[in-house]
């Protein structure tokens, strides 16, 4: 039997979402348990019954739930059926634990973003999507409202890394009339620095394995059902890197980034991909985050990654074709996004 019930009782996830640190805080008061010899403190907390319209903001408020609780030494762990669902993919990023109803097994979550953030130094501990978005930018002159709408953060935030980036020397302002401007200066520390980040910050990839007669149609079907079903997506990896290097190959994986969506199960169907523990032919990472590899461009009917998302992720899967992507980032500063 789970070992929810001499923990904590289990509250709703909407509910928890909208608590104050306080009464977070307040509510964490509950016995420590022994996980393979490791004492921890557990929040249990049931999943979603309402429809999520609005990955980003509930991403957000969950990591400032995981955050408050690691102040009193306490994880909350998302009790559901589906271990494997978006919903689970966001709140593992965001810092949560994850246990299957039936199950005794608990999966960690990573850090929550604030304490992992605090391990990167200078602008990079911003995320990933500020970087990104100023990567995007580099090769025009814009106001902090366009990095923020770019980056999909407030323009509060968007000022602050600007004031940042202008202290490394990596913006430099430039006047336009009563309007603030800045240019990007220093294009390799942004690569530089989403290396650190990528090292700090690695994807959680799901694997499964396609049949081999399904692999060569496997990018133009998963087109197809994304943009029928409205699901953001872009493509990554090593048939990414060929994209972008100029050289243009069949590659036998395939490595993807897919917004939370309730349909992912019917796209899972649709491409004949079965769940696999050891890294099969196709690698997932759903996330919220979508503002920072949705920068990128249309190639041949399918959607890329950011260049620099697609580093990140080679780096992640130890693969040789990072140096490959990363001489190519540092040699096309002058080049329009995406080559």
């Amino acid at each position: 039997m789970p070992p929810r019930p001499a923990i904590a009782p289990i509250g709703e996830l909407e509910t928890i979402l909208s608590s104050t640190k306080a009464d977070l805080t307040a509510a964490a008061g509950f016995p420590e348990l022994e996980i393979s010899g490791r004492r921890i403190r557990l929040f249990f907390v049931r999943e979603a019954q309402a429809a999520i319209t609005d990955w980003p903001a509930l991403k957000a408020k969950a990591r400032r739930v995981a955050t408050a609780l690691a102040r009193v030494d306490a994880t909350p762990v998302l009790v559901t059926t589906l271990a494997a669902s978006p919903l689970a993919a966001v709140l593992q990023d965001a810092g949560w634990a994850i246990l299957r109803e039936g199950s005794n097994e608990i999966v960690p979550g990573g850090p929550p973003a604030d304490m992992a953030d605090r391990k990167i130094q200078g602008f990079g501990s911003r995320k990933l999507t500020l970087l990104c978005a100023l990567w995007h930018l580099r090769n025009e002159s814009f106001e902090a409202s366009q990095l923020g709408a770019a980056a999909g953060v407030s323009a509060t935030a968007a000022r602050s890394a600007i004031s940042d980036a202008v202290q490394l020397g990596w913006l430099v302002p430039q006047a336009r009339g009563r309007s603030h401007r800045y240019a990007v200066a220093n294009s390799q520390a942004i690569i530089d620095t989403v290396k650190t980040t990528a090292a700090a910050a690695s994807p959680r990839w799901q694997h499964y394995a396609v049949p081999a007669d399904a692999l060569t149609s496997l990018p133009q079907r998963l087109d197809g059902f994304c943009r029928t079903h409205d699901i953001g997506y872009a493509i990554t990896g090593r048939y990414a890197a060929s994209y972008y290097l100029g050289r243009r190959g069949d590659v036998p994986e395939l490595q993807i980034r897919l917004s939370p969506s309730v349909d992912i199960a019917d796209l899972l169907a649709h491409l004949r991909a079965a769940p696999v523990k050891a890294p099969g032919n196709l690698a997932i990472v759903i996330s919220a985050d979508a503002a920072s590899w949705l920068h990128a461009r249309r190639a041949h009917g399918l959607d890329l990654a950011n260049p620099l998302i697609v580093l990140c992720d080679l780096l992640s899967l130890g693969s040789p074709a990072a140096e490959a992507i990363e001489a190519w980032l540092r040699g096309s500063e002058c080049a329009s996004d995406g080559g």
